[in-house]
């Protein structure tokens, strides 16, 4: 990264190095609350990203289910109608969430400062055992960059592609 930053793409000012305030994207089960991301901004408030990759990188930071969501999880069964059970107990799960499960990350780029990323996943709280747990881990990995790109668009920020 170079030391003076470009212009704006879009109106041509100058920008700085700014750190947003916070924006919010959810997916399905899966929300994504980054914090104190560092950006580009010029002085009419258009928006990028610090460098080409950064948002392909974000992204991949949540997509790990192991990392962000209470393991191990529910086993789904059924040939035709299937249906998720408990991993501890194998009783059936409630058909909807009782509460959201919420880690923390410090996301650490190169060439960034740091900021915070929180990622809220749906629980399943099983009625026999009491145990809490996600559904599958691929519906976690799937959904968690796909909150992060609608967070990204309803916060309006651009990428160099």
């Amino acid at each position: 990264m170079t030391n003076a930053p470009e212009p704006c793409k879009t109106c041509g000012s100058a920008t700085k190095i700014t750190t947003l305030g916070s924006f919010r994207g959810e997916q399905g089960p899966v929300v994504v609350i980054v914090n104190g991301m560092p950006a580009l901004v010029c002085d009419q408030g258009h928006k990028r990203f610090l460098y080409p990759g950064f948002a392909d990188r974000l992204m991949d930071f949540v997509a790990d289910a192991e990392k962000v969501a209470p393991q191990p999880p529910a086993a789904r069964r059924g040939w035709f109608r299937k249906r998720y059970h408990c991993n501890g107990c194998d009783a059936e799960l409630p058909a909807v969430p009782t509460k959201k499960s919420e880690c923390v990350l410090d996301a650490s780029f190169e060439n960034a400062a740091p900021f915070k990323v929180v990622v809220q996943v749906a629980l399943y709280k099983c009625e026999g055992c009491g145990r809490e747990q996600v559904l599958t881990n691929e519906e976690v990995a799937r959904c968690a960059p796909e909150a992060v790109a609608h967070g990204i668009r309803a916060e309006d920020i651009h990428t160099d592609r």
